[in-house]
């Protein structure tokens, strides 16, 4: 974390700059009461009235410098937790996607929102506030020792008993806020699952069995935050009665100086304002000290998270030339401890469409992962123009091959930046492949053209989608089409648009996994690969 602190450096010394202004300003407060008081007694009007306008004007710059250090800080933070977001979106564009695979959408989601709050609310704030807390320690216990040295030195004593309170409370929060956190991620979780199943759940007349869950879940999340928050409270409260020793006493003491006379009255109210901004820091930072410590925990587990580095980072050759053949040999993978693919060999080549047909868990979509190398077999090799795969620069094979998975994504971005991926647009390219797989009317019906938004609240249906995602691959003019059941939940007709689509493709090599068992679709192809559970 220390790395983003010095990345921030600019801001950082900043920060402390108007910090030390405020805790000079902070430490001469004792002095300026003093002074009015002692003008007071005097019974100096004109002393008393200038002292006062000087007062006036230190006040006025005391509100100022008030405000700026608590601006400065937050600069800090958010340009912080601007480099964590920019470095968690860079872990997770790049970590190998088999791995990536094992987090659920829910898991990023939880470690961006939650993770991240715990990074800026109970490590970084109090991180920050406690160089504030410490410049004005330093400066008032200066300006306490130049008053009366030995009191100072008592209360200096008396002021470390609140450390005592990020001794007890840390035991104190122990657990508890990881189990909040635990607790908060799971029924985000399920609520997740409901939302993105509901129209299912409802029609499936599942819902009191969801509304039930959700509501354990939520009793339980209310239980483990009112534990988190009673076990917080403890700890403010163990900070603030150790405190009150130290401001207390601070009278009490002042108090016998000056019946020995070694201190007078308006040195007094110097002293114990001096020794209000020594014990007020240690209180401040006893409870920071708190938040910090509950919070290392989960920051260590988002720390290690943006560390993460893929194994084997070494560069990797890079396929230059056109891919002329994929084969699979002699492979071996499991899914869930089984053996779903045992010594499989084949050879597909370049310019011919292969269907791969299999029952459901015959391990057609491991296939295609396999190819595409974000899923390593337990046995054999993936071979590309006979290299293995696994020994060649993944994101330069990924530039010469198109993946259709069985779900359309689409992104809140217009026509043309769904259809060419956020590439430059060429609009003849663009309509001859919306044409060629039947979206020509569907395209002249929206109003703005290429520029019309489409965003994931359907504005094509299912099987539109799936024509869209093969326009997306017409227009990349890939070497390599991987397409996995692009056919799943389409009405005949539709069916009959992706097969003429998919027809009109020419020297390329094809590979579609389907079920499907129309005579004139899987004629298309030169060959069929079937696989058994």
């Amino acid at each position: 974390m220390f790395y983003y602190l010095r990345k921030c450096k600019l801001a950082i010394v900043s920060y402390i700059a108007v910090s030390v202004v405020y805790a000079l300003i902070l430490a001469a407060t004792g002095f300026i009461y003093a002074r009015v008081s002692e003008a007071a007694l005097s019974g100096d009007q004109k002393a008393f009235m200038t002292s006062s306008v000087i007062a006036v004007v230190f006040f006025l710059c005391d509100g100022y410098f008030d405000y700026l250090p608590r601006y400065f800080k937050f600069k800090v933070i958010n340009q912080i937790m601007e480099e964590t977001r920019n470095q968690l979106v860079m872990v997770y564009a790049s970590e190998d996607l088999g791995e990536a695979a094992k987090d659920s959408q829910a898991d990023k989601v939880h470690v961006l929102v939650h993770h991240l709050n715990i990074l800026e609310t109970t490590y970084l704030t109090p991180l920050l506030s406690m160089v504030t807390s410490i410049l004005v320690f330093s400066f008032s216990l200066i300006g306490a020792l130049y008053l009366q040295g030995t009191m100072a030195m008592i209360m200096l004593a008396l002021c470390f008993i609140p450390f005592l309170a990020p001794v007890i409370n840390k035991g104190i929060l122990a657990r508890v806020t990881k189990d909040s956190q635990e607790e908060k991620n799971a029924y985000l979780t399920l609520f997740s699952e409901f939302v993105e199943a509901l129209s299912f759940i409802r029609i499936s007349t599942i819902t009191p069995v969801f509304q039930e869950k959700l509501a354990v879940s939520s009793q339980e999340y209310t239980r483990r935050a009112n534990r988190f928050a009673q076990k917080q409270s403890q700890t403010y409260a163990v900070s603030y009665s150790l405190s009150s020793v130290v401001y207390s006493g601070s009278w009490i003491i002042g108090g016998i100086f000056v019946f020995q006379g070694l201190l007078n009255i308006s040195d007094l109210i110097a002293m114990t304002t001096l020794m209000g901004t020594v014990a007020g820091p240690i209180q401040t930072m006893s409870g920071l000290l708190t938040d910090y410590l509950s919070s290392r925990t989960v920051v260590e587990e988002l720390t290690g998270l943006l560390n993460r580095k893929e194994e084997g980072q070494a560069a990797k050759p890079v396929l230059k030339e056109s891919i002329t053949s994929l084969a699979l040999e002699g492979i071996d993978c499991r899914y869930q401890d089984h053996l779903i693919v045992e010594n499989f060999s084949y050879l597909f080549h370049a310019n011919k469409k292969y269907a791969i047909l299999g029952k459901s868990g015959s391990g057609k979509t491991t296939l295609l992962r396999l190819l595409l190398g974000i899923q390593k077999p337990e046995a054999g090799r993936v071979l590309v123009n006979k290299r293995n795969l696994a020994e060649l620069d993944q994101l330069a094979l990924f530039r010469k091959i198109y993946y259709l998975p069985q779900k359309t994504n689409l992104f809140t971005a217009s026509i043309g930046d769904n259809l060419t991926l956020f590439a430059p647009l060429d609009e003849n390219k663009a309509m001859v492949c919306l044409r060629q797989v039947g979206l020509e009317d569907w395209f002249y019906r929206q109003g703005d053209g290429f520029a019309t938004l489409l965003t994931s609240s359907q504005q094509l249906s299912g099987g539109e989608e799936r024509r869209f995602d093969l326009a997306r691959a017409l227009y990349r003019d890939a070497e390599v089409f991987l397409f996995d059941e692009p056919t799943t939940g389409l009405d005949s007709q539709s069916e009959q648009l992706i097969a003429d689509s998919l027809e009109k493709i020419k020297d390329k090599l094809v590979i579609v996994v389907t079920h499907s068992q129309e005579e004139s679709f899987l004629a298309l192809f030169d060959e069929q690969v079937h696989l058994s559970v």
